[in-house]
């Protein structure tokens, strides 16, 4: 039932964005005019969220690389949200390793971090083991809280935290 399905939609000229990464794959790895096509067109690709490509992404984003488009590929290891899909940081890993294997001073580390007060900064190097990223802004006046435990136990500690402080609940902020 499903095969037929597939075939009606694909019929109608209609895919999933999974079935459209394959095909994508599929015409760069057989269509040497498409890539010329596409080279004399885009000069440069951008992937921002690099970490989240799946191993068929990092292939299109190879192969538009040896069709001569500079691919500029912008990450984060730490912020994979979508192995649910078959990403793998490992993905992310392997590409990096070979590029600066060919190219060992393309690797440009982004150490300020423009959505984040100093402290979280410091946190989340801490907890990463990692160079300590640096705020963009001057330093919020405040604590940083982390809340361990479960549901009850958080909001509880958090409930706790906003009557010391006297933070009315509707203008307090959590970062989760």
């Amino acid at each position: 039932i499903a095969k037929r399905k597939l075939e009606r939609y694909f019929s109608n000229g209609l895919i999933s964005c999974d079935q459209a990464r394959v095909y994508a794959n599929l015409y760069l790895r057989q269509e040497e005019e498409l890539r010329r096509v596409l080279a004399c067109r885009f000069s440069e690709v951008i992937i921002d969220e690099f970490q989240d490509c799946s191993s068929i992404e990092i292939g299109i984003a190879e192969l538009l690389a040896k069709s001569g488009i500079h691919v500029v590929t912008v990450g984060d290891p730490y912020q994979n949200i979508y192995e649910f899909r078959g990403t793998s940081t490992s993905f992310y890993k392997q590409y990096k390793d070979s590029i600066l294997k060919r190219y060992p001073s393309n690797e440009v580390k982004l150490s300020k971090n423009y959505r984040s007060i100093e402290k979280i900064c410091v946190f989340i190097s801490k907890l990463r083991m990692t160079d300590l990223m640096v705020a963009s802004e001057k330093e919020v006046q405040g604590e940083l809280a982390v809340l361990i435990g479960d549901d009850e136990e958080q909001l509880q500690r958090f409930n706790e935290l906003l009557r010391r402080y006297g933070i009315d609940r509707e203008k307090a902020i959590v970062l989760a």
